[in-house]
């Protein structure tokens, strides 16, 4: 997606990497398709394989990822991609359900299952277009400086005292507002409080059980007994909407 002065220009660059010939065919059609129907330019780059995709160092807004191919896999792929592109957005393909979780180490947007399904193809791509209009910039006060961020680039944060911890995806500051106020600043559809003292960003949420959720960095943050059951259905409402 490009951007001119806070305008979203209606274009998209995606990647299809499946070594699946027909599949990449039908995904490829589909696409052209939503973006006739959504009024899109959708500009489509296809690969066979992991290791060609990387050595293209095309920039692209999304890319659907084969999880199962020969040479390297679709984890493989997204973790050295990771390494050199955080804001891409990874849509993963699989025929196996129980891959879902695995593909959240690499911050995964969506999981679609194949074969090919238009509906959930469609779903997904409005989630992301949703979801790019909502990412409002947040502006914080840093070592007295004022400092713009993505809503997006922020992990969890964390209460202390009067002060908060921000956890980003690539650094961690303290700033001087009470949790409660960083948090009215943040959209409620991929942020949720799991206990008092943190605010944790779904997207970035590993894995979670009754006590504990699991962030993308290998941070452990608590749950606690009286957020347990709103968190629960909270994550679950998030999933159901924009993960599948």
């Amino acid at each position: 997606m490009t951007y001119v002065e806070n305008q979203v220009i209606s274009m998209m660059r995606i990647a299809i990497v499946d070594d699946e010939q027909v599949f990449r065919k039908q995904l490829r059609d589909g696409l052209g398709q939503y973006g006739f129907d959504r009024n899109l330019d959708i500009f489509i780059d296809e690969y066979d394989s992991g290791s060609g995709f990387l050595e293209s160092n095309k920039e692209f807004d999304i890319v659907f990822l084969d999880y199962q191919m020969q040479g390297l896999n679709g984890i493989e792929t997204a973790e050295l991609l990771r390494k050199r592109d955080q804001k891409i957005t990874i849509i993963f393909l699989s025929s196996y359900p129980q891959m879902v979780f695995k593909s959240f180490e690499v911050n995964t947007y969506r999981f679609l299952i194949k074969p090919y399904d238009k509906k959930a193809m469609y779903d997904s791509l409005d989630s992301y277009l949703k979801m790019i209009e909502l990412r409002c910039p947040i502006v914080l006060k840093v070592n007295g400086l004022t400092v713009r961020y993505e809503a997006d680039d922020i992990l969890y944060i964390e209460a202390q005292d009067k002060f908060c911890d921000v956890c980003m995806k690539n650094e961690r500051f303290s700033v001087g507002m009470p949790l409660a106020n960083i948090f009215d600043m943040l959209p409620k559809e991929s942020f949720t409080q799991p206990h008092r003292s943190f605010v944790v960003n779904m997207y970035a949420i590993k894995k979670f059980d009754t006590h504990f959720v699991t962030m993308v960095n290998g941070d452990e943050l608590p749950i606690s007994r009286i957020q347990l059951k709103s968190f629960k259905s909270t994550y679950q409402t998030f999933c159901q909407r924009y993960l599948f």
